[in-house]
């Protein structure tokens, strides 16, 4: 009877136009452009931070996005004050409010938790962007589609 019911279209007690219709729905949601999606394309952010004419030290840099629709990104200041956010990473076309938070050591080392090595200690770091450019931000960027090459002139004081 079981060879009967697979052969007059029911699998494992389910009937084939139902597996079928199934399929047929999934497939037609995956299908169509990757952006037609509720996210917006996101695209490349490449730059420098500069403080007071030199590049800044290492840090954080954030796109808070100030309008409806628009994709958060954050990125890596490397030592010599560039950063790199992948287009697979970054934020989406429109207006944006940026945070730069950048520290340097001091010299000393601290006792810290999340020590590397079985020292405990790391190298104590301050920070050295003052808040009109992080908690406070005042700073604004248009990012648009395509590549954006980016450089922000901070001053310390």
């Amino acid at each position: 009877m079981a060879g009967i019911l697979v052969t007059r279209g029911v699998v494992g007690g389910i009937p084939t136009r139902g597996i079928l219709w199934v399929l047929l729905c999934v497939g037609v949601v995956g299908c169509g452009n990757k952006n037609d999606g509720p996210n917006p394309p996101r695209v490349r952010v490449t730059g420098q931070v500069f403080l007071d004419g030199q590049p800044a030290p290492g840090g954080v840099i954030v796109f808070l996005p100030v309008g409806p629709g628009q994709l958060q990104a954050q990125g890596i200041i490397q030592e010599d004050g560039t950063f790199v956010i992948a287009g697979a990473d970054g934020p989406s076309a429109g207006e944006y409010k940026v945070e730069i938070e950048c520290s340097k050591k001091t010299g000393r080392r601290v006792k810290s938790m999340s020590s590397s090595d079985e020292s405990g200690m790391i190298d104590e770091r301050v920070p050295v962007i003052p808040s009109k450019y992080n908690s406070q931000t005042t700073l604004r960027q248009t990012i648009t589609p395509g590549d954006n090459v980016l450089e922000f002139k901070l001053d310390s004081k």
